[in-house]
């Protein structure tokens, strides 16, 4: 059953960025040189951003949000007596991958040439 829904919820979010993917290729091919003011990208990444959060609190509604419960089983299993100092030392484990991985994402995308069109 959890199956069910977890394909029905990964379904929903490939069509959504479809959807908004062709979006952005048909507003960028009607106006090519529209400036990326504040109300453009409010325009576009607002409704996008509405969309992914009601998916995702769709998507936590119905699986119980399952990550803090294993949160909490290695708390209780890691000795710590401070549940708080146990979250952040956990969080912070993991922020140098994520950091990076966002800085080498950003690089690479970066510096990717795009061409001039004239």
């Amino acid at each position: 059953m959890r199956w069910q829904s977890s394909k029905k919820t990964l379904f929903l979010g490939l069509i959504v960025g479809l959807v908004f993917g062709l979006l952005d290729l048909i507003l960028t091919w009607r106006n090519p040189i529209e400036d990326d003011g504040p109300v453009v990208l409010l325009r576009f990444y607002g409704p996008m951003f509405l969309t992914w959060s009601l998916v995702s609190f769709r998507a936590a509604r119905n699986t119980g949000r399952p990550d803090w419960q294993n949160m909490m089983m290695r708390y209780r299993a890691s000795g710590f007596e401070s549940l708080r100092l146990f979250v952040n030392l956990s969080t912070m484990k993991v922020t140098p991958l994520k950091i990076a991985a966002a800085t080498g994402l950003g690089a690479a995308f970066g510096a990717l040439k795009v061409p001039s069109g004239g």
